[in-house]
C-alpha cells in the first residue's frame, strides 16, 4: 500500500487531534476498541443482510459510520454512508461492495497504528 492509499483509508489529522486531546495511554485502548466493535458491527451487517432486515441494517450501518468517522476512518466510513442510505431505502440488494475491503483496509491499518504504539 502506497501513501496515497493509507490517506484514502485513515485520516491522519483525525488520529493526531485523538491522539493529542486524551491520555496517551488511552489511545492503544480506544483503537482496541474500535477493533472489537467493528467486528460487531460486521456481523450485525451480515445478519441483517441475510434476514432483509433493513432496519437493522441501516442501524448496524449508521452506527459503523459514526464510529468510523469518530476515529478517522474515511473509506469504511463512505462505504457505511452508502449501506445506510440503501438499507434506509428498504432496497433487498443492499449491498456496497467497497464495505469488506474497507474493513479490511481499516482492521489492517488500526491494529498496526495500535501495536506500533506497544
Amino acid at each position: 500500500m502506497n501513501p496515497g492509499d493509507r490517506a484514502m483509508v485513515l485520516d491522519g489529522q483525525v488520529i493526531a487531534t485523538l491522539r493529542a486531546d486524551m491520555d496517551p495511554e488511552a489511545f492503544p485502548d480506544i483503537l482496541e476498541m474500535f477493533i472489537i466493535e467493528l467486528s460487531e458491527r460486521l456481523k450485525g451487517i451480515a445478519l441483517a443482510l441475510d434476514t432483509s432486515d433493513h432496519a437493522s441494517l441501516a442501524r448496524e450501518a449508521h452506527s459503523l459510520k459514526g464510529m468510523s468517522a469518530t476515529i478517522g476512518a474515511r473509506w469504511l466510513n463512505d462505504s457505511a454512508l452508502s449501506l445506510e442510505m440503501a438499507a434506509r431505502e428498504a432496497d433487498d440488494n443492499a449491498t456496497v461492495p467497497s464495505l469488506h475491503p474497507a474493513a479490511e483496509e481499516t482492521l489492517k491499518e488500526m491494529t498496526a497504528l495500535r501495536d506500533s504504539l506497544d
